[in-house]
């Protein structure tokens, strides 16, 4: 998938052909309708521009009363609708300090939050949509963050919302070199794992360990780092980085030349050098990160193993 803008304000446009086949192919979950990612692309344009076309008014009736409750939020809609976010933010922002919320109002809101972090765990955890899976193996537990290997989370004029919830909540910087290699030996990959292979969340008190097969599919190099699911952030560890990759010096391969790597409390025997710590109490989640991917990868043909319950 070729890197480009996907500023709408840019020119560039919404969407871009997913990696989920060919043209004219009928893609996994979705019916029996064929996919033609060149018309689709134009129906989202025209869709998206259409629909800044009947917001674009939001605009002048904020900038000629700024004061009025339904401008914001008609005006942040229009803004976030073009994908500057930051400056929805802002807006809305600027709203609810003139208008600020009432007790019934903030009982409101709070259950709001409590019920968008639920939903937004559910959907990191058990996914729907058959893309977020890694080469769209729904039996597997790998996912990628950019569903479709698409950072731009529009499907036939549509948005595809608990993808971008599932990246946004878990993410930061959005990219389209980031959710496809623009070719063998360019770019990068990712993939996450959030449950053991029986389907069950990693918990850090448990020991676990994964393996990364023989010819790891880089050009660059391979890491493996894990994140807190409550902050997202790198795991808070007695370990300097919770990472391993191609570089740590004294990480042991197999016979075979495929790595275990484990995971939990304490290391296991003899195997310190190819350990990350976990902390008690608080569940994780795996990043595997692909530097300059080649075809095995690309293709599915080299796949890591799913992370392991040993204890």
């Amino acid at each position: 998938m070729p890197s480009r803008d996907c500023c709408p304000d840019r020119g560039a446009p919404p969407s871009q052909p997913s990696r989920c086949g060919p043209a004219g192919e009928v893609a996994p979950g979705q019916g029996d309708r064929p996919r033609f990612p060149g018309i689709e692309e134009v129906e989202g344009r025209l869709v998206y521009d259409v629909m800044l076309e009947r917001l674009a008014p939001a605009r002048g009736d904020y900038e000629s009363d700024p004061d009025n409750a339904d401008n914001i939020i008609w005006y942040g809609r229009r803004t976030a609708y073009a994908g500057d976010y930051r400056g929805a933010i802002e807006i809305f922002s600027e709203g609810i300090e003139k208008f600020p919320a009432d007790a019934r109002m903030k009982e409101i809101l709070v259950d709001a939050a409590a019920i968008a972090e639920a939903t937004a765990r559910s959907v990191t955890y058990y996914p729907r949509y058959p893309g977020t899976y890694a080469w769209r193996d729904t039996e597997g537990t790998w996912v990628v963050p950019f569903a479709d290997h698409d950072s731009s989370w529009i499907e036939g004029g549509a948005r595809k919302i608990e993808c971008q919830l599932y990246y946004h909540y878990n993410c930061i910087v959005v990219t389209p070199a980031m959710a496809a290699a623009p070719g063998p030996g360019k770019g990068s990959e990712y993939v996450f794992a959030s449950l053991d292979s029986e389907k069950r969340i990693l918990e850090g008190s448990k020991s676990y360990q994964m393996t990364l097969p023989a010819n790891v599919p880089v050009a660059d190099f391979w890491a493996i780092t894990l994140y807190d699911t409550q902050t997202r952030s790198q795991l808070q560890t007695d370990q300097q980085f919770p990472t391993l990759d191609t570089y740590t010096k004294g990480l042991r391969a197999n016979e075979d030349g495929s790595y275990t790597i484990y995971f939990g409390p304490e290391a296991p025997a003899g195997k310190e050098s190819n350990w990350l710590q976990t902390i008690a109490g608080k569940s994780f989640f795996v990043c595997l990160r692909m530097y300059g991917p080649t075809e095995p990868w690309i293709e599915g043909s080299w796949r890591p193993g799913d992370v392991e319950l040993v204890g």
